[in-house]
């Protein structure tokens, strides 16, 4: 969508202190500094890890489908793991910042990655101003107890916060709760793409997705959070490529190129809203 903020505020490696390191030239090789022998001092950053919370929805969690655990395509840290298909793939896992020399933030040591995002998740998945029992699990597909159970995201986020603190979470949401997937469907139908409820489901998103953001502020204050959007669900009507062409991969009823148009006219009204909101938040908004 854009940047609200400039770069700087994505965090590079966090600074606790300076502190001093002398070196001398060992002369005489007895392991002891001794008057006469070459020394300098020099002030350095000491670096403590970067904490990087990911939360969310498929687009998050990396969905890619029901493989079985031991085909290795998700994380298995824990049960929840493997029921909200956080893949080993996922952009959270594969994400590099400035002054990690290309090396993504899982992969360095000298970093901690953090994903609760679960495919299927709602707005209140994240944060539930109601506390209602039924949502507090990371997605409708997890467990609400025993093995693999989490609590909602926003409560992950604070445990994480609480344990040490946190430098850049990054989240996608809204999608669920405006029934992308069911508008979908609905195109392969005939006179289809109903989107007959998409500005009444678009109000109450926009409140519940301030509610998440304004949750996540409170919880991890000072935090850049960025706001992840979606691709877009139907390829340009317009495009030359035909491996963007969803007919040319169905067998009966198609999406057709008007079909395809009303789908990213829908989408677009969604990303400029959620664009604003982000603003509206003080929070980034990445594509």
């Amino acid at each position: 969508y854009g940047d609200h903020r400039a770069l700087h505020s994505f965090p590079t490696r966090r600074s606790s202190d300076l502190d001093t390191i002398s070196a001398f030239v060992d002369l005489d090789g007895d392991g002891v500094y001794r008057a006469g022998e070459p020394i300098a001092t020099t002030s350095v950053t000491l670096a403590e890890p970067v904490d990087y919370f990911a939360m969310g929805d498929s687009f998050s969690s990396g969905e890619l489908g029901f493989f079985l655990p031991s085909l290795g395509v998700y994380l298995d840290s824990n049960p929840a793991d493997f029921v909200c298909r956080r893949a080993v793939v996922a952009y959270p896992r594969q994400l590099s910042l400035p002054g990690f020399g290309g090396s993504s933030l899982a992969a360095d040591p000298v970093a901690d990655v953090e994903t609760r995002a679960c495919t299927g998740a709602i707005t209140l998945n994240v944060f539930d101003p109601t506390n209602q029992a039924r949502t507090d699990r990371p997605s409708g597909v997890a467990p609400l107890s025993g093995p693999g159970y989490e609590p909602r995201q926003a409560a992950s986020l604070s445990a994480a916060q609480a344990a040490g603190g946190v430098d850049l979470i990054t989240m996608s949401i809204g999608g669920n709760d405006m029934g992308f997937a069911d508008v979908i469907q609905s195109c392969f139908v005939p006179n289809g793409c109903d989107t007959s409820t998409f500005d009444a489901k678009l109000a109450d998103t926009k409140v519940r997705v301030a509610d998440v953001i304004a949750e996540i502020r409170g919880v991890s204050p000072g935090t850049p959070v960025f706001i992840i959007g979606y691709p877009y669900l139907a390829p340009d009507p317009t495009s030359s490529c035909s491996a963007l062409n969803p007919k040319r991969f169905l067998f009966g009823p198609e999406i057709d190129s008007a079909e395809q148009q009303t789908i990213r006219e829908k989408q677009g009204i969604f990303d400029a809203e959620m664009d604003a909101l982000s603003f509206a938040h003080a929070s980034e908004v990445a594509r």
